[in-house]
């Protein structure tokens, strides 16, 4: 919306073009200063049927509603629709489901219109009807029922359009039925029944066709408060009873076709409230279709005109209504049910719009709107010392509203009348001493309204007057500490009006002194009384008012400690002294160093890849705390500048939108934060915000196996490991967090234990897929956090058994480890073989050598004996002569030469 102004400012003719677009874009106001900003689900998100006629949670987190077309299931992210199947006969009996309710047991209990009751079945997915010992229903299969109920007792009641109420005892399978009886005083007013409710003593109230009864559960006996109401009415018919509900205090709340009915059952005292066309705060509507008290004590009324919040101290009603021009508001203003969620959350079941969402905690951001019908385009604030809050709009002039007692005062321009603001277009606002208001418009230059007198002063453009302010469109304002008014103009640089003496003086925009560009986007003055000035497209000047002296800061893409965007959006010095620069596009920068010393300026950045959540930073305040928040065009971010962390809020925490306007910031001297937008403003005092501290359940919304859907109801039931064949080699686990305030922010970790070595950061994705997984034992776990922030760190577990695959079972393990025994004795028997083998030859080596020691034994006695015989012989041829000795010595040589060849 800013950036959209800001390029019409550029052209003269742009100006009434800019008007136009701003007054088009601005959003129509509620009628009442409180804003509900709605969630819608219908059609467009793929409900299947407008009529919604009862929301409840169940106990895993998932929200049921009953349609006049069937059920639906919701788990933040996707509808699941269920009809009726004729084919079945466990399926839904009828698709006209009127009234849900969840039993102690965890049960859904579902009441239909021609089909009776049942209750489902989450592990089969299928509906069963209460039935008794014997098997045989408790209730009709086609009894049309309005309502179901189940008692402190484990008791389940039904109210039916033609047949009075029935009882059904599930733990006996015992049925009772309770109905008019013309005859008797005592029984039933009449057997159309509409609602019932539970007393805190244990009686059943019933609300009929004809009026109210009272069920005494011990005698069976029945007291009617018809005729009470219908002298409370003052008319001659019965009255109708439509809703009922007892709140904490015991007061027990009667919507009927004639209006609201407090009752006191123990005093007996009555109280009739009725619609008042002439009163602005009164009920919107006779006809009471629904009535809620949330977890605060807050009384809500769903009527067939709106819904109504009452004020029980004041008697006070302020209404919420259906806005054709906005998406926020309600979806339909027939409201004919409500519901409070586990996270608190209230839910809105309208009769053609479908169902609507709202988030309590989304009041602490102190969303307001300015009017009805008129544009709450939100562009500056000042508060006076009178505690008055001053805004400046686009489109729409000014308001002056009175913080105690909410009297709000519009300054506007209308052409002919002297005493009115210059210009719609309120673009910067600043307040002096004397506590006169400063306005800086897009077109009519400044002016200076004195509340008191209700007088204004005006500070024109005037071309040839050198002392008149350099340009008509104002940007910027702010007082210095001095008193002094500083001007950042719009192709006219930067100007100071002297409130003594009303003199304006103009800094040059060429020569020494002069300002890097003539469009002065923001202004601050630090501590040391520095005037800082951010431009559109020429970064940061930094103004000594003394000396004159002026140095700019630019964006240098070769420089990481340059400044991160040269148009600035804003300019802020916290309370330590700290410098910071909000940039369009490049986030904000923490500044350090003197401005005019020989280093000059470094800025440190933080963007979206910090955390951030969006780089166009529009405004910066600081809280009490220390704390900067920031506005942008994805919402509002608080940082801590000293863990350097940041927490985002959006639109369905509260915010007037998630887009900001430039110049829209401020904090008031009681540390109170304003940031304002294309749908009003939010204010609110940081340390009093409410979050949502309840951890988000988080379910298993489907698991497949190569891409085909499993069946998860063993686990479900039992816990026990899902099996997964070693064929299975894709499996893919879809999960949600049951938190429905902004599904969108909700983030998940997951991990596979046996498999991951640590969390997987998923984001906002909700499934994960492994392949090619071993066999083994695993256990799958997700954990999530809600759009505040708050883990459920148990979160889900999903245990796994993966077959090993045939190669790698017992058998076939225990066929590898008796073949390795069989290569093993193998491998032993032939080392055994071996071994015998070389034992047999060593011995038979031995034996040879044996053998051989033998033979040369004997030819050794043998040559000895030889010798001797030699030597015998010697003698003996001594003795007979030569030819025996021949004899001899041819023996000898025998042996000898045998010897040789052995």
């Amino acid at each position: 919306m800013a950036r959209n102004c800001l390029r019409l400012l550029e052209t003269v003719t742009g100006k009434v073009a800019c008007l136009l677009t701003c007054l088009a874009l601005a959003a129509p106001a509620a009628a009442s200063e409180l804003q509900m900003q709605f969630t819608r689900l219908g059609s467009n998100e793929g409900l299947s049927q407008g009529a919604i006629n009862v929301i409840v949670q169940d106990q895993r987190g998932f929200v049921w509603m009953g349609t006049e077309d069937g059920l639906v299931v919701y788990d933040g992210y996707q509808l699941e629709h269920i009809f009726r199947d004729r084919k079945s006969s466990n399926g839904l009996p009828s698709n006209w489901v009127s009234s849900l309710a969840v039993g102690r047991d965890g049960r859904l209990w579902i009441g239909t219109d021609g089909g009776g009751v049942v209750w489902h079945d989450p592990v089969a997915r299928r509906f069963e009807s209460p039935t008794s010992a014997d098997g045989k229903p408790l209730l009709d299969p086609e009894a049309r029922i309005r309502q179901v109920i189940v008692d402190q007792q484990g008791r389940l009641w039904a109210a039916t359009r033609t047949s009075g109420v029935h009882m059904l005892d599930l733990a006996t399978g015992r049925a009772q039925q309770f109905s008019h009886d013309p005859a008797s005083d005592v029984s039933l007013s009449n057997d159309s029944v509409f609602r019932i409710a539970e007393g805190h003593d244990g009686s059943l109230w019933i609300g009929t066709l004809t009026g109210l009864d009272r069920l005494d559960i011990t005698t069976g006996r029945i007291e009617r408060y018809g005729p009470r109401l219908k002298a409370l009415a003052r008319q001659d018919r019965p009255v109708q009873i439509n809703a009922l509900h007892l709140d904490q205090r015991g007061l027990l709340w009667v919507g009927t076709n004639s209006g609201l009915v407090r009752f006191d059952t123990a005093s007996g005292e009555m109280e009739l409230m009725r619609h008042r066309p002439t009163e602005r705060y009164s009920l919107p509507s006779d006809r009471i279709l629904s009535i809620l008290e949330d977890d605060e004590r807050r009384l809500w009324v769903g009527t067939a005109a709106g819904l109504a919040l009452l004020d029980r101290r004041t008697g006070l009603v302020n209404v919420f209504r259906r806005n054709a021009a906005d998406t926020l508001s309600l979806p339909d203003d027939n409201v004919i049910t409500l519901y409070q969620d586990h996270s608190g959350l209230l839910w809105v079941g309208t009769k053609f719009g479908g169902a609507a969402m709202w988030n309590p905690r989304s009041w602490s951001f102190g969303h307001r709107q300015l009017g009805a019908g008129e544009s709450d385009n939100v562009a500056g604030f000042v508060e006076d010392r009178a505690g008055t809050l001053w805004v400046g709009t686009f489109g729409n002039g000014l308001y002056a509203i009175d913080r105690g007692n909410g009297i709000v005062r519009r300054y506007e321009h209308e052409p002919g009348r002297a005493d009115g603001i210059g210009d719609n277009n309120v673009m910067a606002l600043a307040v002096d001493t004397e506590d006169r208001i400063w306005i800086g418009t897009m077109n009519a230059g400044v002016e200076r309204l004195d509340p008191r007198t209700g007088t204004i002063k005006r500070f024109l453009h005037d071309a040839r007057n050198p002392q008149a302010l350099a340009a008509a469109g104002v940007m910027s304002l702010m007082r210095d500490s001095q008193g002094r008014i500083w001007v950042g103009t719009y192709g006219g640089g930067l100007n100071r009006i002297d409130p003594e003496s009303d003199r304006v003086h103009r800094y040059p925009l060429t020569g020494d002194g002069a300002l890097s560009n003539d469009r002065a986007t923001a202004l601050a003055e630090d501590r040391t009384g520095l005037i800082w000035i951010g431009t559109d497209g020429g970064g940061v000047n930094v103004l000594d008012p003394v000396s004159g002296r002026i140095r700019h800061y630019l964006h240098d893409p070769n420089d990481r400690q340059s400044l991160s965007g040269n148009t600035i959006y804003t300019l802020h010095e916290d309370e330590r002294g700290r410098m910071w620069v909000g940039t369009r596009g490049g986030g904000f920068d923490r500044v350090t160093g003197a401005p005019f010393s020989d280093k000059g300026l470094a800025f440190q950045n933080f963007s979206e890849a910090d955390g951030l959540p969006n780089s166009t930073v529009y405004g910066i305040e600081s809280d009490r705390a220390g704390n900067l928040w920031i506005s942008t065009n994805r919402g509002l971010a608080k940082f801590d500048p000293d863990q350097r962390t940041f927490r985002n809020f959006r639109r369905s925490h509260g915010l007037q939108a998630d887009e900001f306007n430039f110049g829209a910031h401020y904090r008031s001297s009681s540390g109170e934060l304003f940031f304002g937008g294309p749908r009003g403003f939010n204010a609110f005092v940081a340390e009093r915000l409410r979050f949502n501290d309840v951890p988000p359940p988080v379910v298993l919304t489907a698991l497949t196996k190569l891409n085909r859907p499993v069946d998860v109801s063993s686990w479900l039931t039992s816990g026990t490991p899902i099996p997964v064949a070693h064929s299975e080699d894709a499996i893919t686990f879809k999960f949600a967090a049951l938190d429905y305030t902004d599904p969108a922010a909700n983030r998940y970790q997951y991990m596979l234990e046996g498999f991951d070595a640590d969390w997987v950061d998923a984001g906002n994705t909700r499934q994960a897929t492994y392949t090619n997984l071993e066999g083994g034992r695993y256990v799958f776990r997700v954990r999530a956090a809600n759009s505040d922030g708050r883990w459920n760190e148990q979160g889900l577990s999903i245990p796994l058994d993966v077959e090993h695959p045939p190669w790698l079972r017992w058998w076939a393990l225990a066929a590898y480890a008796a073949l390795f025994l069989l290569i093993l004795y193998a491998v032993w028997a032939g080392q055994q073989r071996r071994l015998r083998e070389e034992a047999a030859y060593a011995q038979r080596l031995s034996d040879e050598v044996h053998e051989r020691t033998a033979e040369l034994a004997e030819r050794n006695r043998q040559l000895q004996e030889a010798n001797t015989q030699l030597r015998e012989a010697s003698v003996t041829d001594a003795l007979t002569g030569v030819g025996n000795r021949r004899s001899l010595r041819d023996v000898v040589t025998a042996v000898l030469e045998a010897e040789q060849d052995e």
